[in-house]
């Protein structure tokens, strides 16, 4: 009986350390593809919000940091970089490091949780990752909230093709970017506009809006 445990037990292990190497792997695999496949997406948004030396960025679920380096190297003063996984601000941390930039924070937090001060940034955008928000609202409240008057915000989600059944892996279809465009106005923002761009190969939907002036 003890051997048969023993085996047992080193089967529950065997199965248990699989399942780990897998799950680091998935890890691995997802920041490598957040780091080196976002260069396009990155300099799209990074013109569509047509930066200056007095711009202060911030980017909501910034993965490993490649939007916000293309914020700095498009002229922003300073970007932030916000996530909710301490793997992806470590990782973006760490390339930050290897290529000696500066004006860039990586800091952990959520799209509803925004660890940065009222009235502090100029531009909040975010890169495919609204339709991952627990709460689109609350998103939308503390971007608006970060937000001096007048600033920007921008959004970049993948675009469903018509035909393309319920949501898209990575974005949304035209009626539910419809509905994140209404979403955006409702929740106070001011010249709400949406239009199709072309990154690469593919079509995404921009929305951008400002914070009203007072």
């Amino acid at each position: 009986m003890q051997a048969e445990h023993e085996h047992e037990s080193d089967n529950q292990h065997g199965h248990g350390h699989r399942h780990l190497l897998g799950g680091r792997a998935f890890e691995v695999g997802f920041a490598v593809s957040m780091l080196f496949g976002r260069g396009g997406m990155a300099r799209t948004i990074a013109d569509l919000a047509d930066l200056t030396d007095s711009d202060v960025v911030v980017d909501v679920g910034c993965g490993p940091g490649t939007a916000v380096r293309r914020a700095r190297r498009a002229g922003a003063g300073r970007a932030v970089g916000v996530d909710p996984s301490p793997q992806m601000v470590r990782l973006g941390r760490w390339v930050n490091a290897l290529r000696r930039v500066d004006g860039i924070d990586l800091v952990e937090g959520s799209a509803e949780h925004l660890p940065l001060e009222g009235h502090s940034a100029t531009v909040v955008w975010a890169i495919q990752s609204v339709h991952h928000w627990a709460d689109r609202r609350r998103g939308l409240e503390e971007a608006l909230r970060v937000l001096e008057p007048g600033g920007r915000l921008i959004f970049l989600e993948g675009y469903a093709e018509p035909g393309t059944r319920g949501r898209a892996k990575h974005g949304s279809t035209e009626a539910q970017a419809g509905e994140l465009q209404s979403l955006v106005a409702s929740a106070g923002f001011v010249d709400v506009e949406r239009r199709l761009v072309r990154v690469g190969r593919k079509n995404f939907t921009a929305i951008t809006a400002s914070a009203p002036l007072p």
